[in-house]
């Protein structure tokens, strides 16, 4: 059942209009909402991913917005779109570099693969010298766990 409304959704993302993507994309987290085995589907991982890609920062911030949601809870999906979540780290919206850091953040706690933690730091640190200070990653002091203490 929702299958078919997701497909439908997804190809609302294909609209030229902006609006109209990214309430799509607002869309799409509704129906795996209420169905989230759909996230697991390679057509909506392809869909979503997509959308990160997106010339328009709303749409690529509802896109990391959603896959922000669900891969916290689940290290194989975490793994599945890291290397889209990281490609975002240097995107020009600063909207998607600000979700993509703290998305970022909490990963880094979640995923167990030292290697993909390793990687997590590297892109973290390529945030230090961002413009936006509301984005800066401070380096941790010596006594602290990076990037969260937490962990």
């Amino acid at each position: 059942m929702y299958r078919v409304l997701i497909e439908r959704i997804l190809n609302a993302c294909e609209s030229p209009q902006v609006t109209l993507r990214t309430k799509a994309m607002r869309a799409v987290s509704h129906v795996i909402a209420q169905d989230p085995s759909l996230f697991q589907q390679d057509f909506v991982r392809r869909g979503i991913e997509s959308r990160m890609l997106d010339a328009s920062p709303a749409v690529r911030d509802a896109s990391v917005e959603l896959v922000g949601k669900y891969v916290v809870s689940n290290p194989a999906l975490a793994m599945q779109y890291l290397p889209k979540i990281c490609d975002r780290v240097a995107d020009s919206g600063l909207s998607v570099r600000r979700r993509v850091v703290k998305l970022l953040k909490i990963l880094f706690g979640v995923v167990d693969d030292e290697t993909t933690r390793v990687d997590i730091c590297r892109k973290l640190v390529c945030r230090v010298l961002d413009e936006d200070d509301g984005i800066k990653v401070r380096p941790p002091s010596r006594s602290a766990a990076w990037p969260s203490s937490a962990h």
